[in-house]
């Protein structure tokens, strides 16, 4: 073989080492892209499961405010509340089992919110406490379901 074949051989496989070592590089590259969108999906669910536990602490202590029959306090917890459901559903990325259960205990806190509007106003204290803190437990326990859905979905974006 002369050297101008030899050259010939050398260019060649140099452009093939540059085309596969490019190719390489862009698998790499979309891996990383990859790895680096499941880091932000679980941080994303890592804030979602720190909103629905705060939002699980409200609702208790909205149910000892039920026991206690501090009507007047309630109204106010009650939209805080709601504000912190409204921006989970909305900013998450959760399921639409998800949101639908987030949706009803939205409409539930606006249904008692109204209940105890209408008795401060009335001038009574005719609410149903055992109700209330019935309906409020169901939606702990909802709330609970979606925390519970949260946490299994990092534990497989980890594995």
């Amino acid at each position: 073989m002369d050297v101008q074949t030899l050259a010939n051989i050398a260019s060649i496989l140099g452009v093939a080492i540059t085309i596969g070592g490019f190719a390489l590089t862009l698998v790499r590259i979309r891996k990383s892209q990859t790895a680096v969108e499941d880091v932000k999906e679980q941080i994303r669910n890592l804030n979602a499961i720190q909103e629905v536990a705060a939002a699980i602490k409200s609702l208790d202590e909205i149910r000892k405010l039920h026991r206690a029959k501090s009507w007047t306090v309630l109204p106010d917890r009650y939209t805080s509340l709601k504000h912190q459901l409204i921006a989970i559903k909305e900013r998450t990325s959760i399921s639409q089992k998800q949101r639908s259960s987030i949706r009803e205990a939205i409409q539930q806190l606006s249904t008692m919110e109204a209940q105890v509007e209408s008795t401060l106003f009335g001038g009574t204290d005719d609410l149903a406490v055992d109700r209330m803190n019935e309906i409020t437990s169901g939606l702990i326990d909802d709330l609970a379901a979606v925390l519970v859905d949260l946490q299994n979905e990092i534990d497989v974006l980890r594995h």
